[in-house]
């Protein structure tokens, strides 16, 4: 998975300096939380927010972009700047088709 978490780390900079082993587990632990079938073309995007977010709340992402309180609206992963990002675009993917 080292492809994977290198095209993580220029997303996420924050978290070059994280053990590799912790984001290809967080990467992996993510993807479990994707469906593809859903998620479509938006799947990589999702699986990378939602391992910042795991990042994030571990003791090791501390400087993080760390939220500490959720506000009025946020979805279940509101603790982080990552997890609110996650939350829009599971929005998105679970809204259902739409005509123009």
């Amino acid at each position: 998975m080292g492809a994977a978490r290198d095209a993580f780390v220029v997303q996420f900079p924050e978290f070059t300096n994280t053990q590799v082993a912790l984001v290809e587990e967080m990467l992996a632990a993510a993807l479990l939380e994707i469906d593809a079938s859903v998620w479509g073309a938006k799947a990589t995007q999702g699986q990378r927010y939602l391992a910042a977010h795991k990042l994030a709340l571990s003791p090791f992402g501390n400087n993080a972009k760390m939220v500490p309180t959720r506000k009025i609206g946020d979805g279940p992963h509101g603790e982080t700047t990552f997890g609110t990002h996650y939350d829009t675009l599971a929005r998105q993917v679970a809204s259902g088709f739409r005509v123009a």
